[in-house]
């Protein structure tokens, strides 16, 4: 007959190391390993055309300083043909997001694709990364 002590000790080398695995993927992600999605789907959204989600990510959206309708009527003026997001940085929480764009300005009447790389400012607000843009791509070109 197994002793009482014997069977709690094969119940704690079997229940443990249960435990201790389960606990491992409740681990703290990077703060890259939280930018990194968030930017991508941000870009994804922008190429997409798709400024409701892309509102979802911005700072004002958060704080509530521009109301979704302002934010969609802003950034009309590029249509974005690709982005990928090339690296950061990462100081606090502050953050910098390179971005390699092509896009097109309707506004000048042209179908020429243009090409630059950006670089995007994000803000860890309540443990999650927002995008601050002082001034879109759009504003800057036409020079608002």
């Amino acid at each position: 007959m197994v002793s009482v002590h014997k069977a709690a000790m094969i119940l704690c080398l079997v229940v443990f190391p249960a435990v201790l695995s389960s606990c491992a993927g409740l681990q703290t992600k990077s703060p890259e390993d939280r930018l990194l999605p968030r930017a991508r789907e941000f870009w994804a959204a922008r190429v997409a055309g798709d400024s409701i989600t892309c509102y979802k990510f911005e700072e004002v959206s958060k704080t509530g300083k521009q109301p979704a309708s302002v934010y969609v009527r802003k950034h009309g003026g590029l249509i974005y043909k690709s982005a990928e997001v090339t690296g950061t940085d990462i100081n606090g929480e502050d953050a910098t997001v390179k971005v390699k764009l092509s896009y097109i300005i309707p506004a000048l009447g042209s179908r020429n694709t243009f090409n630059t790389e950006a670089v995007d400012r994000w803000r860890l607000i309540d443990g999650e990364w927002y995008h601050h843009q002082e001034k879109s791509l759009s504003d800057a070109i036409s020079g608002k």
